[in-house]
This record gives structure tokens, C-alpha cells and sequence, in this order.
């Protein structure tokens, strides 16, 4: 069977030296004892298209096992471009590549049915009834695993190098296997299980019940569904939703399957299933092109469009086509999603508009290639010249996934948990904002560049980081544990923000409770654990009490709504709220339970005092003389639940003055929805409402009225002048690896106006993700990751015009999955330093340099500069950029090739074998001069002229330059 959404990717091509050596079609065949090898087929011939329409399932193939015996298991083999078939004889076959070609054939079990199968690097499990067995693929034994007597296994998971098998008996057994040792056993519940699923936070069993039991991977707390009463048929996790089909009480297939989501832990609406023509389940054969025409969409709508997942759609030109400017009509600039582990955006954004942040990062520099605050600053500088296009973090993100520390706390993504939407996106973000508070207080306080930021007034908390990050986000906090023997213990720690902990309702009414009250009990919360104590001289139940001593200017919260408990807690509060608010106001406040305003201090014993404030009001003099403070909501970030896009998350972000004066040239605040490049102001009730039915809270943010005036919001340029003219002036002796570029010299310091030819090269970290319609067109869905490899800077004037003085190739840490030499000319070793002949010198290093002449001024000369930049992650002002691509281009046709353009218009045969980004910023030069020339000649109407004879030649050629010099 096929489908246009689940068909596993087979290659069009196999030769049997790309084999692992247990598939190579010349081994001996004396190996394979009883072993079927049908070595007459591994020259797999490419397939003519199978041509699908989309949304239809069709069958491609047919094979058949051995008549009369019935096919007990399948497998698509994980490793290898093969189908495995395994029958209730205990014999299995195998067939490879896209024609289903028959490849081994062997006996595993002398009398029991093959149950279930698992791929390896080193070959395939079979699992029986009572035993575990390991073959290569050509059928050679590897291993034998006995189960003990009575055991009735059904289903085996692999995880790392751990497997778990169960089936029907009241355990399930994990054995290790790298030794084929029993390491333990999980007690299921009797009668066992029969099915197993795995998702990145629980263990997933079925049960011939007709149950499903999740144990959650962290907590090993278990959650149990009753799904059918007659049995279960099979169940799949995707996402936040749990499908399970089964039986009813008289052994019938149900008509339905039922739905749980996973992060409220209940029931959804099941999704009907129509019977075919024998009266028994089938499925739709024909699935909407348009989402919108499910009738899932339907249920979906609750949703409001500005909050769903943004995607950019991609043409045949990339990106240019796509329309930004409706997702986006304001001056501030969106950041865009298709790139990974841009999850992220939301909180980035938030950073940006806390201006103490925005400074602070953006007046740091130090030397580490991968420092977070240093990208971040170059990304807000990127922020800050953008009028409405969106920019990219991908340097940023580039950072982030670098640091051991982000990987272990699970922020870096894979391709498959980004995609697929298995993420739970709210505990994502909490974890995440706690990391890059505490990353900036490290990175910052560690500050290398001598000027130091710092806060207007005198401060003894350190260096200018130090004070900075300290002052904004830490309390200071004071914990008490008291032991049962009376002993009590006190410390004094910093904390950057705090959980939301509610109260317990299982199996209570919910009562009306205050925001504040619930947020002051979590400040100083009270708890009971057990800890080691020294009196006692081992772990006793103690009392742990946190006390706080010093407020923050910004409060950060993590919500911590992650289950069915605290949304209908948020939901139930917020009822309240608004039957309290009828009878004040006709505003709509529905879904409102946190205030705007909040009064907060410490009593001079200590005693920390929050309470709900009229917002737009003001404190007495009576009670800021005793250390009371406003602060205000600023920001808010929700989990979007949209189960038919995965997910998303945005912000909310009251944006102040000093930003709509630099952008706008007024003097106003206003709340914005960031939702990636969607860019939208709101009303500030919208900001604070979370129908948690598709809206759950994830972090708030309330900052101190007026807290900023007490920082130092000068920012200036981001890279140390002194350095960079170092590196670009270089006076010492070359190395040998030096010899592509010469540096500067005093005299031909950049100056504004100067021109300087630039072109980069590329490398994939990551192939393009696409969809192929039936009528032939493709669209993509995620473009290739590119990552620059190579950056070329020639001079565009004086005696050495057409000289590089920067070549720099760029190293990287990350996987490249395809050089791109053809077009790059870069080859496997140059961007490692350890080996490579080239000037091998980092991103950062490079991104420097290209930031000190922007800001000098000078015009960059190129072609396709935009994608240049884009990738480099630079934001360069329009008048400092020439592109010849856009020189010798009439409107509304095709962008014509720098080989083309030169041998047209120089007589250049250029791009040989592979490219050469010093040829082709020379290239495009030496275009820009023959610009001038043609424009001086006869002004734009010759120039068009010139430019139809181009197109005409270009069309005559099929726009393939010829072997001859003629024209």
C-alpha cells in the first residue's frame, strides 16, 4: 500500500558494493546454510514513476509468502532500503529497493510464528513466542536469547541500546544489548501486553484488555485509558494526540477511533471511521488537498488564524516571492521560522524588547566562537536596521546547538522531534528561558571587552554583567530547611525566576483563589522532601522554606500548566474573575485571571507582600517611602495548541517608547503579537486572556513601573575597532595559507562610498524537505540548512583593484551532508583547521570584519548578494548594496547567471569545473563598470535596450553559454 504521507523513501538506484558485507551478492555461498539468497536480483533497475494522485491510496506491489501460511509480521527495515515479512512458520523473506526485489530468504524458528521484528546496524530481532533471536540479513545466526518457561511474548521496543519485550504475562523484561543480559523487569498490569509505542516522554503499553498505560519517562507516574471493552486492535502516538483502535464488547471492530490528548490526559472527540462495502472499517480514500476541507479543520477553528503556525511558501525563486508584508505591516521585524530550532523566536523577541538587554548584549564582545550574548547582540543589531523584512537566528541558533549545556538540557531539536510536532513546546520554552538567563549571567559576567557595561548608579554586585543581568532578573532568596531533630540549616542563593505551584484539587471543588496569593505562596514556597542531614547523618524528612531578601526589576514565571490539573485550575480561576467582573466593567475580560498590575514589597521584618493594583494608578508617597513597588505586565508567551499543525508558540510584548521613537519617531506604548514574521499590535486585555482549551500560559513577565531609568541605554558599535583593523591590516610576515588574499595596507582604509566586490560559498548541513503533487509540481516545505564555507572581499578601486584582501573559509563543528563542490568549489578537509591548506578562521571572526565595513560605509558589489547576506546573517542598508543580478534584469523576467553576464557582456568563459568566489566577485566588478559604461552611454533607455538583446541571445542559446567565442 502507498500513501502520499507515509511512503518510506526509496533510493532510485543500489549497487551491491554500497551493501554491508552481510548483503554483498559476492559472498560465499557456502555461508548461508538453509538460506535463500536470490542473488540474480540485487541489480535493482530503476522503476518508471508510479504517478499517485495526491490524497489516494494505491498499491504498488504484491508479494506473496508461502501459500496457505499467514503473514504474522512486517517491518520496514530502519536501517537498510528493505521490507521484512515474517510468517507463522517461524520462515522470513526479505526484499529490497523500490521494485521489491526478493533479497533472502531464511528459517528462524523451527515451529513458532515470527511476532515481531526490529532492524539493527548489525542486522535483524526476531521475536517468538519464547525466545529472541539475532541473524545478519543475509541469514547468518548471531544470537540466541532464551525467555523464561511460560513466557507469551507479542512485542519488543528498542530504546538506545536497551530492548524491552512483553507480552502476555504481568512483566515486561529489559535486557541490555550490548551483553544480552536481563537488566530488569517493569511489573504491567495481568493479562499483560501486546503492544508497545514509545514517544520522547512516555513508554506507551497496550493491553489485550482493551487498555492503554502511559509511563512517563521522567516522573514513572502511569496514566491509564480504557479505550475499548473488547480489545485493543492497535494504537499509534503522534504528536500530542494518542489514536487507538479496538473492539466492542461483542468482539466487533468499533466504527471509530478513539482519541486522548496527551497533554490534558482526556478524551477527545473520536474520529469516525465509514465501513466498506463488507460492513467492516475502512478509511476515506480520499484525503482533502486543503487542509481546510476536513473536517478535523472544522474543530480547529477555535483557533484564531493570527495565532497558528506561520509558514513561509516557497517558489521556484526561494523566498522572494512570498509576501511578507501581509503577515507584518509595522516597522519591527519578525524572525523566521523555517530553520531549526526556531522554537525559540518567541523569547528572542522578548530579550529584544527588554532595552537593559538589548544594551547590554550588544556592547559585549569576548573571544569565544560560541557565546551566546555576543550572537545575541548581533542578531538585535540586525533588529534594529530592519524596517518590517524579517531576519533570521540562525547564527544564534548555530551557537546554541554548540553548547554542551543546551544539548543536555534538551533545547537542541532533531529534524524528526521539530517536524513531527512531539514536543511539548510549553515545558520547552520554561526550560529554555531559565537556561539563557543563566548562559547571559555567565557569559556577561566574564566580559573581556574593557568597555564594560554598566548601570548608571554605583553597585557592588561586580562586573558590569554581573550587575546587569542581577539586577534585572535575580532574587536574592534566603532557604530554610528544618530537620525532624531540630537542627535547621540556612542559605542564601540567587534565583532568575520562579515556578507557579497550585494548590491541590484532586478530588476538590475548586475554589476562588487570587493570583497574587497563588503567585506569593510560590516565591516563598514551603515544601516537604527528604534531604541529607548532618546531625543526623543520613536522609530525614525536613521542612524546606524559602524566604526572599531582594526583588528583581523584571519577575519572570514559569506557569507550569502542563497537565489537565492546572488548565482547568486556570480555567476555573478565570470564571471567577470574569462573573466578578460583570458587574465592574462591559470589557471583555473573559479568560482573565492575571491582573495587569501588581503591588509588591518587603516589610522591614522581611515579609514579602504582593497584591492586585488598579492598573494606571500610582503609589503614595507614603507607601514608596516604605519600599513598595508597581509592576507591570509586560510580556506574556502561550503554548498555542493547534492539534493540526503540531503547535506553536508566541508573545505578547507591551513594546515601550524608546522603540516606536527609533522605528516610528513617535513616543507611545503598545502591546504586539509576535507570532515568528506575523507581527500584529493587540488590545492589552488580548495580552492577559488564555482560553486554555488552545491558549495555555507559559511564561509572564512583569517589570518594575519605570525600572529602566536607572540603566544605561547607550549602545555602541559591537566590534572592537582596534582588533578588527588588526585583522584586516595584517603587517606580520603571510603564512603560506594566506596566499589567496593580501590585507589592506594604512592607505586603503574603507571609507564610505568605496566599493568592495563580495561573494561566499555554501555548504548543506541538511537536504530540502518537499512534497511532489500529482500533477507534477513540487512544493517545498523546509529548504536545504545552508551554512557559508567560503567569504570573499576584493578591492573595487585603486592600484590593486580586483585584489582580495579577505578570503576566509569558514570552520564548522556541524555535519555537512553535501560540500556542493560543483558550485562551492570547497572540498572535504578545507573548513577543518586541524588539516586544511586554507585561511581557516571562524564565523564570528569573519561576521566581525563585514560589520566594520558596513559601518564604514562601503557598497557592496555582487551578485545575488541577498542570499548572500541572508545566510551570513547580516542586515545590510539597501544603498550599500549592488547587485548585479538586479542590473541587467528587466522586470517580470527571468534573473539572468554571472557566467552568462560575463560571457556576454566580457567575454568571460567563467564557473569552469567548479566556482571561485574570487573570480566571480572580480566578475561582478568588472559587470558593475559595464554598467556604468552602457548607463553613461544612452542613460536607461539604452540600457533596456541592451537588456531585450540579452534576453533575446539568452533565449536563442537556451541560456547555455556556448563552447565558440561567437555571439
Amino acid at each position: 500500500m502507498n500513501s502520499p504521507h507515509c511512503t518510506p523513501h526509496w533510493s532510485p538506484q543500489w549497487t551491491a558494493g554500497g551493501l554491508e558485507p552481510s548483503m554483498n551478492s559476492y559472498l560465499n555461498p557456502n555461508l548461508h546454510q538453509d538460506v535463500g539468497m536470490y542473488t540474480q536480483e540485487l541489480a535493482v533497475t530503476v522503476p518508471k514513476p508510479v504517478h499517485v494522485r495526491k490524497g489516494i491510496f494505491s498499491e504498488l506491489h504484491s508479494k506473496v509468502s508461502e501459500a496457505g501460511i499467514p503473514v504474522t509480521a512486517t517491518h520496514f527495515d530502519l536501517q537498510q532500503e528493505m521490507l521484512w515479512m515474517g510468517n507463522y512458520t517461524g520462515h522470513v523473506k526479505s526484499f529490497l529497493g523500490s521494485t521489491m526485489a526478493r533479497y533472502s530468504s531464511f528459517q528462524v524458528h523451527a515451529t513458532d510464528a515470527i511476532r515481531h521484528m526490529q532492524s539493527l546496524d548489525t542486522g535483524m530481532l526476531f521475536l517468538s513466542e519464547c525466545n529472541l533471536r539475532g541473524y545478519t540479513r543475509g541469514g547468518l545466526h548471531m544470537f540466541d536469547y532464551q525467555m523464561e518457561e511460560g513466557a507469551d511474548m507479542h512485542s519488543l521496543l528498542m530504546t538506545d541500546n536497551m530492548l524491552l519485550m512483553g507480552g502476555l504475562q504481568n512483566y515486561v523484561v529489559e535486557v541490555d544489548m550490548n551483553t544480552l543480559q536481563e537488566t530488569q523487569k517493569f511489573t504491567v498490569e495481568a493479562p499483560g501486553v501486546t503492544i508497545m509505542r514509545q514517544t520522547n516522554r512516555f513508554f506507551c503499553f497496550g493491553h489485550p484488555s482493551g487498555k492503554v498505560t502511559l509511563r512517563d519517562l521522567r516522573t514513572f507516574r502511569t496514566q491509564k485509558f480504557d479505550a475499548f471493552p473488547g480489545g485493543l486492535s492497535d494504537f499509534d502516538v503522534h504528536g500530542n494526540l494518542l489514536a487507538v483502535s479496538g473492539f466492542s464488547s461483542r468482539g466487533l471492530n468499533e466504527r471509530f477511533l478513539m482519541v486522548y490528548d496527551l497533554r490534558m490526559m482526556r478524551a477527545a472527540t473520536p474520529l469516525w471511521v465509514p465501513a466498506n462495502k463488507e460492513g467492516t472499517p475502512g478509511y476515506y480514500n480520499h484525503v482533502p488537498e486543503s487542509p481546510t476541507e476536513s473536517d478535523e479543520e472544522l474543530l480547529l477553528h477555535t483557533v484564531p488564524e493570527k495565532y497558528r503556525k506561520v509558514t513561509i511558501k516557497y517558489s521556484k525563486r526561494g523566498r522572494e516571492d512570498f509576501d511578507f508584508k501581509h503577515y507584518n505591516r509595522t516597522l519591527f521585524a519578525g524572525l523566521e521560522p523555517q530553520i531549526p530550532n526556531a522554537y525559540c523566536n518567541c523569547m528572542i523577541q522578548v530579550l529584544y524588547f527588554l532595552e537593559p538587554v538589548r544594551c547590554l548584549v550588544q556592547n559585549h564582545l569576548c573571544h569565544k566562537e560560541f557565546c551566546l550574548a555576543c550572537e545575541l547582540g548581533f542578531l538585535f543589531h540586525m533588529l534594529d536596521l530592519s524596517q518590517g523584512d524579517p531576519c533570521q537566528a540562525s547564527n544564534f541558533l548555530r551557537a546554541l546547538r554548540n553548547i554542551p549545556e543546551a544539548k543536555e538540557m534538551g533545547l537542541v531539536l532533531s529534524n524528526c522531534e521539530e517536524t513531527t510536532g512531539t514536543v511539548e513546546l510549553g515545558r520547552l520554552i520554561q526550560r529554555w528561558d531559565h537556561f539563557i538567563l543563566y548562559q547571559l549571567f555567565q557569559e556577561t559576567q566574564e566580559q573581556e571587552d574593557p568597555r564594560a557595561y554598566r548601570t548608571t548608579r554605583s553597585s557592588s554586585l561586580g562586573s558590569s554583567g554581573d550587575s546587569v543581568i542581577r539586577e534585572l532578573f535575580c532574587s536574592e532568596v534566603e532557604n530554610r530547611s528544618l530537620c525532624l531533630c531540630g537542627i535547621e540549616t540556612v542559605h542564601s542563593s540567587l534565583v532568575s525566576l520562579f515556578n507557579m505551584h497550585y494548590p491541590d484539587t484532586q478530588g476538590k471543588r475548586i475554589k476562588e483563589h487570587d493570583f497574587a496569593e497563588i503567585l506569593k505562596k510560590s516565591i516563598c514556597l514551603q515544601q516537604r522532601s527528604h534531604t541529607w542531614c548532618g546531625n543526623c547523618d543520613k536522609y530525614q524528612p525536613t521542612v524546606q522554606t524559602r524566604n526572599i531578601r531582594r526583588l528583581p526589576d523584571v519577575l519572570v514565571i514559569n506557569c507550569e500548566v502542563n497537565s489537565s490539573k492546572e488548565a482547568e485550575f486556570w480555567k476555573v480561576q478565570a470564571e471567577y474573575a470574569f462573573n466578578k467582573s460583570m458587574q465592574k466593567t462591559d470589557q471583555d475580560q473573559r479568560h482573565m485571571w492575571i491582573p495587569a498590575t501588581l503591588k509588591m514589597s518587603l516589610s522591614k521584618s522581611q515579609r514579602l507582600e504582593i497584591s492586585s493594583w488598579p492598573e494606571g494608578e500610582e503609589l503614595s508617597a507614603a507607601e514608596e517611602a516604605e519600599g513598595a513597588s508597581l509592576y507591570d505586565l509586560v510580556v506574556t508567551v502561550p503554548h498555542i495548541l493547534d492539534a493540526g499543525t503540531g503547535g506553536n508558540l508566541v508573545a505578547h510584548i507591551k513594546v515601550g517608547e524608546t522603540y516606536h521613537q527609533r522605528k516610528e519617531g513617535v513616543s507611545r506604548q503598545q502591546w504586539y503579537l509576535f507570532n515568528d514574521f506575523l507581527i500584529e499590535p493587540i488590545e492589552k486585555t488580548e495580552a492577559a486572556q488564555f482560553d486554555v482549551s488552545w491558549k495555555v500560559p507559559a511564561i509572564l513577565c512583569y517589570a518594575k513601573r519605570n525600572y529602566h531609568t536607572k540603566y544605561d541605554l547607550r549602545s555602541e558599535c559591537q566590534h572592537n575597532q582596534s582588533e578588527v583593523k588588526s585583522d584586516l591590516y595584517r603587517t606580520e610576515k603571510q603564512s603560506k595559507t594566506d596566499a589567496t588574499f593580501i590585507p589592506l595596507t594604512v592607505s586603503e582604509m574603507p571609507q564610505a562610498g568605496d566599493l568592495v566586490g563580495l561573494d561566499a560559498e555554501f555548504v548543506k548541513l541538511s537536504e530540502e524537505e518537499a512534497v511532489l503533487h500529482s500533477d507534477g509540481t513540487k512544493s517545498t516545505i523546509t529548504p536545504s540548512q545552508m551554512s557559508v564555507a567560503r567569504i570573499t572581499c576584493v578591492r573595487g578601486q585603486g592600484p590593486n583593484e580586483g585584489v582580495p584582501f579577505i578570503d576566509d573559509y569558514i570552520s564548522t563543528q556541524e555535519q555537512v551532508v553535501d560540500y556542493l563542490t560543483k558550485y562551492s568549489g570547497t572540498e572535504p578537509g578545507d573548513l577543518d583547521a586541524t588539516v586544511s591548506s586554507k585561511h581557516v578562521t571562524t564565523l564570528k571572526s569573519t561576521y566581525l570584519k563585514l560589520r566594520f565595513l558596513i559601518d564604514a560605509g562601503v557598497h557592496f558589489v555582487g551578485h545575488g548578494l541577498q542570499n548572500d547576506f541572508r545566510v551570513i546573517n547580516l542586515v545590510v542598508p539597501k544603498d550599500q548594496v549592488i547587485d548585479t543580478v538586479h542590473l541587467f534584469r528587466l522586470p517580470y523576467k527571468r534573473m539572468i547567471s554571472l557566467k552568462f553576464l560575463a560571457w556576454y557582456f566580457l567575454g568571460l568563459n567563467i564557473q569552469g569545473e567548479t566556482h571561485d568566489s574570487t573570480e566571480d566577485s572580480c566578475t561582478a566588478l568588472k559587470l558593475y563598470r559595464k554598467y556604468l559604461e552602457l548607463y553613461q552611454e544612452g542613460g536607461n533607455h539604452y540600457v533596456t535596450k541592451v537588456l531585450y538583446e540579452v534576453y533575446d541571445k539568452g533565449f536563442q542559446l537556451n541560456w547555455k553559454v556556448p563552447d565558440s567565442d561567437a555571439r
